[in-house]
């Protein structure tokens, strides 16, 4: 196919197969994105991605160009608005199609929330450039406030257009038989109001601890960066890109497009408008070059962080200010927030190696190293009903206090840890040459359950090595299946 001739005739399509079909936009006869509003049933941090909406309003599995594989996973078609985010308009009222079999496709979505504070009009035009040889998604996203005796001050509302979210990122967490390929991009780019390029590198830890980037330009650009002919960019048309920040999930790497408004801009209906296209390799690889280093990206007092292996004498890592390397996106040990104090990845102790996570301090109170992304919800493989965790790990103490352990969980997502039962293993106090602790979890999950927190934790003064971990997964036979 000559790119460069190509003429689109776009349909819009119902397919056959269920009791109620996909519906899919098509290029002559060539899939090239679902419209999808289906009940979301997968791990709970799928529910997250969209705001924990059950039924969001979606277009997923982009394709930027004919024959191309897709380069945007799904975008949101629906507002969040309010108080913290609380409204979001997912209520489909009405779909409108125009232009079919032209190469000019029009879908107009009309929604509103459940408590009917706002309705959302949001305009896809879809077109197809030769020059360029990209599908142009255009988005003109309209938001009417109905109810304005809901209204607080403006300082305490939140809005949010749309949270994309890119084809493989992340790359898988691990490795295992089957997994999709990691994308060859290394940073996030953005052009910014004052002609600068903001970057993070693609780990899991970059985008907590670095500012998101405020004011793209007019017009601006945001994208992944670099993989010829596969640069999947957001643009942010005319005045959307001053008002907005663009905040990337350190987790799924989905990116946030949040406006802000005046008081006065507040009182009228709000409109903002956003493309999606496949840049070309020039303009990309120019804002890849000048984007702005990082000298260092600092977290919790650290500048770099230990991979999470199933397998780990914590050798492997990253600096946080360089993307991860290899055909997966690992997770991150990390300290626990407000539990940091005397946390080091330490390289000069080890009980095989020289490496190993290091807790040393004076005080009373208790610090930890923690990893809370390992299990389905986490980029990695399925999980059956039957499965299990057994954790083992080699520590070594110095005049603790009041002991150094390791602690299994099952993990709901931004919920108390101790709505389930934890298992420990025994506690290492005073001092200890390397011991073998051990927990473990019997299966099955909990229901709704996806993850599971593992944690190692030093509890007064005194300094703790741990080294040489490993997590075997298990298998219980009474599990019911």
């Amino acid at each position: 196919m000559d790119l460069k001739k190509h003429k689109a005739s776009f349909t819009f399509r119902t397919l056959g197969g269920s009791c109620l079909g996909e519906r899919w936009i098509y290029d002559h006869d060539e899939p090239i994105a679902q419209f999808s509003n289906a009940t979301i049933d997968a791990p709970q941090h799928e529910l997250l991605y969209f705001g924990n909406c059950p039924r969001p309003l979606l277009l997923q599995k982009l394709k930027l160009q004919p024959g191309q594989r897709p380069l945007f996973a799904s975008v949101p078609l629906y507002w969040r608005f309010g108080p913290k985010g609380i409204y979001t308009t997912v209520e489909l009222l009405g779909l409108e199609v125009a232009g079919e079999k032209s190469d000019t496709l029009s879908l107009t979505f009309i929604a509103t929330d459940k408590e009917r504070v706002g309705k959302s009009i949001r305009t896809l035009t879809l077109t197809y450039c030769q020059e360029t040889m990209s599908y142009i998604y255009d988005f003109n996203c309209e938001l009417l406030i109905m109810k304005r005796d809901t209204e607080e001050k403006m300082s305490n509302w939140f809005f949010e257009i749309s949270d994309p979210m890119y084809a493989d990122l992340p790359g898988p967490s691990q490795e295992f038989s089957g997994m999709w390929t990691k994308p060859g991009y290394s940073h996030f780019i953005a052009e910014l109001t004052d002609d600068s390029i903001w970057q993070i590198p693609i780990n899991h830890i970059a985008a907590r601890a670095v500012d998101p980037a405020i004011g793209i330009k007019r017009d601006g650009l945001f994208m992944p960066a670099f993989e010829a002919g596969h640069n999947p960019a957001i643009q942010l048309m005319g005045e959307t890109g001053p008002r907005s920040t663009i905040s990337v999930c350190h987790w799924g790497y989905d990116v946030h497009i949040l406006p802000s408004y005046t008081e006065d801009e507040f009182k009228e209906n709000l409109n903002e408008q956003f493309r999606l296209f496949r840049c070309g390799d020039d303009k990309a690889d120019a804002m890849f070059l000048a984007k702005t280093e990082r000298e260092s990206v600092d977290y919790r007092g650290l500048n770099a962080l230990p991979y999470h292996l199933p397998v780990n004498s914590f050798a492997e890592g990253i600096k946080l200010n360089e993307p991860t390397n290899g055909v997966t996106d690992p997770c991150l040990w990390e300290p626990t927030e407000g539990m940091e104090e005397g946390t080091e990845w330490c390289h000069d102790m080890g009980r095989t190696d020289n490496h190993s996570l290091k807790i040393c301090k004076r005080s009373s109170g208790s610090s930890q190293w923690v990893m809370s992304y390992e299990g389905q919800g986490g980029f990695t493989d399925y999980w059956t009903r039957s499965i299990g965790f057994k954790i083992s790990i080699w520590v070594k103490t110095e005049d603790v206090a009041d002991g150094t352990y390791l602690g299994l969980g099952w993990r709901l997502f931004h919920q108390p840890l101790e709505i389930f039962p934890m298992s420990y293993s025994e506690r290492l106090s005073a001092t200890n040459e390397w011991t073998e602790l051990t927990a473990e979890l019997v299966g099955p999950p909990p229901d709704g359950v996806h993850d599971i927190i593992i944690f190692l934790q030093q509890d007064g003064s005194g300094t703790s090595w741990f080294d040489d971990f490993e997590l075997v997964k298990t298998s219980s036979e009474s599990s019911g299946d």
